[in-house]
């Protein structure tokens, strides 16, 4: 049981730490789409200025549903354009050029991803911060933890009882030895178990039993002997009884 419930808590781990896996990718995935979007803008204008930045995420926004809860672009001092749940604040430092990062980060009770990347423009770098919210996720994790504990319990308990049953069944002729063997030793000799079986348990009866048998007979013939010997203790005593008080009445007339 142990061994199947850490088996089972590894799998679930597993499975949470893949989709925590494809989260990240497709936030990563975004970035790269709005990352390219601005790199083709630039090169149709030649340049890209942070006016660029702010009208085309704004489009973006408005022809599809937000893939992020927060997208925030800023030069580190000064805000270009930023939307969704402005009150999340990425953590971290400002990465490196050309790399992003992705970080998970818990706050105010949820689960945020928040990735990190910087964006080269004409007027100088520009860090783009996304954050998306994963707390679904953690919610559904704690959710199917909480079942597979109950399904864990339960199984044991049912498992228990079973060994428990299956335990005594295995075990019932093991008892009637011992009340036997307690029988035996109360001097009750005739008392035999009853062998039903033809395993290991079977075979120990039979030899119990003929043990006893055995026991039985020795006991049997030291009680003859016992008789055997008090009766001929008897006799002599009778016998030499007679000429005793022969010669006891003889003496008492000499005297």
């Amino acid at each position: 049981s142990v061994l199947f419930g850490v088996g089972g808590s590894l799998l679930l781990t597993a499975s949470f730490a893949q989709a925590l896996e494809r989260e990240k990718s497709e936030l990563y995935s975004v970035y790269q789409m709005v990352s390219g979007t601005l790199g083709i803008i630039g090169d149709i204008n030649g340049t890209l200025v942070y006016e660029d930045i702010s009208d085309t995420i704004y489009k973006i926004s408005g022809q599809n549903e937000e893939p992020w809860e927060m997208i925030r672009f800023s030069t580190g001092e000064d805000m270009i354009y930023e939307s969704g749940d402005t009150s999340l604040d990425a953590p971290g430092t400002m990465p490196d050029e050309g790399t992003c990062s992705i970080r998970w980060h818990k706050e105010a009770g949820r689960n945020i991803l928040f990735l990190s990347g910087i964006l080269k423009t004409e007027e100088g770098n520009v860090r783009l911060d996304m954050a998306r919210d994963v707390t679904a996720l953690f919610d559904e994790r704690d959710n199917w933890q909480h079942i597979y504990q109950g399904v864990f319990l339960f199984m044991v308990a049912i498992c228990a009882f079973f060994s428990y049953s299956m335990a005594g069944i295995l075990t019932r002729h093991l008892r009637q030895l011992s009340d036997t063997a307690r029988e035996i030793s109360g001097g009750n000799l005739s008392s035999r178990a009853e062998v039903k079986s033809g395993d290991e348990i079977g075979r120990l009866g039979k030899d119990f039993n003929t043990m006893a048998d055995r026991l039985e007979e020795k006991i049997r013939g030291l009680n003859e002997e016992m008789e055997r010997q008090e009766r001929f203790i008897g006799d002599f005593s009778h016998e030499l009884k007679t000429p005793m008080t022969s010669i006891i009445g003889y003496a008492d007339m000499i005297r």
